[in-house]
């Protein structure tokens, strides 16, 4: 470590209360260190980069904005990479030193601070990847922090009227914004601001449920036959129960016993019959004379 640091860091703690001093040596925050970096197969190098960084933020030498510029920029590792020993010194070292002081708990702007700080870099870095003015970076910057923390995006026409930009030159800027920073930080950043939409519960329907036993056997391009002129009464009587106007009427079964007939006669039997009424049964023709009066006997 720089002697001019270590100086910097000696009058710093000569500085601070009592009650800080006490809290940032009751909690082994260098090991801690090089516990995150060991973990996330940090150099030798970025190790020591690390541990100076952080040590100047314990001790309230930095603000934890410029310390994640200058994290991000010293240990040059990717956007993930850095996000993550980002929250790794917050939850492991900030947290449970403020926690010894007394305080009842970080607060949002304070949980928050490295986030930001981290939005705010990339938003610098894409505003130099496309070449914007000092003024547009500070625009940039502002709407970027802004909609953050409102829990929405920046959208091209956005940025086409605060940076006066071209419409594609917009999108490619917000394309690059949701990659690099939205995905990190709109999940991070002040969510009780963001609303979560809960879906409604749905309203039970009054529309009868169809269930297998009431189901029509007809499709839905059945057409029912049209209702005739004359109705038979006597065939009305023996339909069984209501019929729905869906598929074939149904009838009681008829156990009634065929009635027995005789065969259609025949043209024979018919001329047999009328020849048999004239012949049979009648009495021969009756002889008004038994003698022939005019015939004389013989002998």
């Amino acid at each position: 470590m720089d002697t001019e640091i270590k100086k910097i860091i000696e009058e710093r703690i000569k500085k601070l209360p009592p009650s800080v001093a006490k809290a940032i040596r009751g909690i082994p925050w260098l090991e801690t260190i090089k516990n995150i970096a060991k973990n996330n197969n940090l150099s030798e190098d970025k190790e020591i980069s690390l541990i100076i960084e952080t040590t100047i933020l314990v001790y309230g030498i930095e603000s934890p904005k410029k310390y994640a510029e200058d994290l991000i920029v010293n240990l040059g590792v990717g956007d993930d990479l850095a996000e993550k020993i980002l929250k790794e010194i917050e939850t492991q070292i900030l947290i449970p030193i403020q926690t010894l002081t007394g305080g009842v708990g970080p607060t949002e702007e304070q949980k928050n601070s490295l986030s930001i700080s981290s939005a705010e870099t990339r938003a610098r870095e894409t505003a130099n990847k496309y070449s914007l003015t000092s003024s547009q970076t500070n625009t940039l910057v502002n709407n970027t922090l802004s909609s953050i923390r409102n829990g929405q995006k920046v959208s091209p026409e956005q940025l086409v009227t605060n940076l006066n930009i071209s419409k594609l030159l917009a999108e490619q800027i917000t394309l690059d914004l949701e990659k690099r920073v939205f995905e990190h930080a709109v999940k991070q950043v002040s969510p009780e601001k963001r609303e979560v939409e809960k879906p409604k519960p749905e309203t039970p329907s009054k529309i009868p449920e169809i269930r297998p036993d009431n189901l029509p056997m007809q499709g839905s391009n059945f057409i029912p036959t049209p209702k005739p002129a004359f109705q038979n009464e006597t065939l009305d009587k023996q339909r069984v129960g209501n019929s729905s106007g869906i598929g074939v009427p149904r009838y009681a079964t008829d156990n009634t016993p065929p009635i027995a007939t005789s065969p259609a006669p025949s043209a024979r039997n018919i001329i047999e019959k009328k020849l048999n009424d004239i012949t049979v049964g009648n009495k021969p023709p009756e002889t008004k004379y038994e003698k022939d009066p005019y015939r004389e006997p013989l002998g």
